[in-house]
């Protein structure tokens, strides 16, 4: 998966987190993590690696034990490894959407893309960085929303925002039909950081069924929407 460094500056890669379904028979998996340069649009060399055990159901992190600096593109990725036939290993998958080219993967021997044959959907890697040597272009924060984590949500989440000054706001769910299925804040709030946390459970109580849902940050007259996997 291709990363994009959001600030000016050296972007230092220090970690990889990915979420792990395994299904084990009698041996113990290994996985590998990747940082690799770009090339052109696709994964290049390999800078570092590192070798983790990954979970049965839950996100790993993996530290790598040489931080790579970068200023531009950089990609990471996952070898998934088994030395016993009847074993499975794979990373959680969203195969909710059925779009071209959703299972390509690059493959370093043939140089191309490939399709995995045993692995439709999508996956997600989260990139864990340092930013050094940053240029600040102003002290004044920005209306923003964050990613929420953990994602996918297994039992609950948080949802994180910045509000540059005073406003109302309003924080609501989403289903994939588009119906708000809770709304988390709707509140005239002070200006900072601020995180709610959400149990998936709407109005009434009742946990939603999995799929994907989106959260909308509203102020004024501006709108965030992002998107989130429930398990």
């Amino acid at each position: 998966m291709r990363f994009t460094p959001t600030k000016k500056g050296v972007c230092r890669v220090k970690a990889i987190n990915t979420f792990s379904r395994v299904f084990r028979s009698t041996s113990t998996p290994t996985n590998t993590a990747y940082i690799y340069d770009d090339a052109g649009g696709v994964p290049g060399t390999s800078r570092t690696a590192k070798s983790y055990t990954p979970s049965v159901r839950a996100w790993d992190r993996i530290d790598f034990d040489t931080p790579i600096d970068y200023t531009s593109d950089f990609w990471l990725g996952i070898y998934l490894a088994h030395s016993n036939a009847t074993d499975s290993i794979a990373i959680v998958l969203d195969n909710s959407l059925n779009y071209s080219g959703r299972t390509k993967a690059w493959n370093s021997d043939a140089a191309e893309w490939k399709e995995p044959p045993t692995m439709p959907g999508d996956f997600m890697i989260r990139a864990i960085v340092d930013y050094t040597g940053v240029e600040e272009t102003s002290s004044n924060p920005i209306l923003s929303l964050n990613q929420n984590y953990p994602n996918p949500v297994i039992k609950n989440t948080n949802i994180s925002y910045t509000l540059p000054s005073e406003t109302k706001v309003k924080l609501e769910i989403y289903n994939a039909t588009g119906r708000v299925v809770k709304t988390l804040v709707n509140e005239v709030q002070s200006s900072g950081n601020k995180i709610m946390e959400w149990n998936k459970r709407n109005t009434s109580g009742e946990v939603v069924s999995s799929g994907i849902y989106f959260y909308r940050l509203t102020t004024g007259n501006k709108t965030i929407t992002k998107t989130m996997i429930v398990l």
